[in-house]
C-alpha cells in the first residue's frame, strides 16, 4: 500500500493552509455547513472541508459539534439536570470540595 499524498487526500491538503484558517467563521460558512451536513451527513467532514478552502475537516467537525448542531440546549443549567450546578455556582463549593477530598483521605487511610 503506498502512503496517501496530500494532493489526493483533501484531510491532508489543509494543514498546509494552518494560517488562513485562524479567521473568525462568517455566517456563510455556518450556512454552508449546515447544507452540507443535511446533505452528507456527519462522517464526511474531509469532503466538506473540499468546498471550504480556509477550514480543516476537524475545524469544520468542532464548529457543528460544539455550535451549529440543532441539538445543543443552550437553556441555563437547571438544578433539575445537575444538583451541582447551583452549588458549584457559589463559593461554597470549594470549601465542601476540601471536606469531601479530606473525608475520602482519611477513609483511604484508615
Amino acid at each position: 500500500m503506498s502512503p496517501v499524498s496530500a494532493d489526493r487526500d483533501p484531510c491532508l491538503v489543509p494543514l498546509v493552509r494552518r494560517k488562513e484558517s485562524r479567521l473568525p467563521w462568517l455566517p456563510e460558512e455556518d450556512h454552508l455547513i449546515r447544507e452540507m451536513v443535511q446533505r452528507l451527513g456527519l462522517r464526511r467532514w474531509c469532503k466538506m472541508a473540499v468546498h471550504l478552502p480556509t477550514r480543516t475537516a476537524k475545524q469544520i467537525r468542532e464548529r457543528w459539534h460544539n455550535q451549529l448542531d440543532p441539538n445543543i440546549t443552550r437553556a441555563p443549567w437547571s438544578h433539575e439536570v445537575c444538583p451541582m450546578a447551583t452549588h458549584c455556582a457559589s463559593f461554597q463549593w470549594a470549601r465542601s470540595y476540601a471536606t469531601e477530598t479530606e473525608a475520602r483521605l482519611t477513609a483511604l487511610r484508615q
